[in-house]
């Protein structure tokens, strides 16, 4: 003896599956943030001074997280401070340009790239044992 809604039940489980699918499509643009990775905050700064996260420009504000491939941009008279996770400190000059486009405070490795403009890097060194940190700014010449 069959359950008679059997065939029923089934059509709805495969119909409920297919929506949770297509809300996780839907939705995975948004969460993507989420799961970025955090390199340090602004902890100083004179406007006009924005970050710039994927397609979306904001302006910068004190205390405000700067994730791996961010891009700090600062006008005619702005500033910028970061302090990294590992406790290196970066200062974009006025009309700059720098994107951080990776840093592990773990292994002591960043990189930046600098398109324009100037940047003062006071970095963290090696912790006495541990591997000599690799600090890298990129320019375009």
């Amino acid at each position: 003896m069959g359950d008679e809604h059997g065939e029923d039940w089934v059509t709805v489980k495969s119909c409920a599956w297919r929506l949770n699918a297509l809300a996780c499509l839907i939705l995975m643009p948004w969460s993507v943030p989420c799961f970025a990775q955090a390199a340090g905050k602004v902890t100083r700064l004179a406007e006009p001074a924005s970050v710039v996260r994927g397609p979306k420009t904001m302006p910068a504000a004190v205390d405000q997280a700067v994730q791996l491939n961010d891009t700090l941009k600062t006008g005619p008279d702005g500033r910028i401070r970061i302090v990294l996770n590992d406790g290196s400190i970066l200062v974009a000059t006025s009309n700059a340009s720098l994107k951080v486009v990776s840093h592990d405070s773990d292994t002591g490795k960043t990189q930046l790239e600098l398109k324009f403009g100037y940047v003062r890097a006071t970095v963290v060194g090696a912790v006495a044992g541990g591997p000599a940190p690799q600090f890298e700014v990129r320019t375009l010449t």
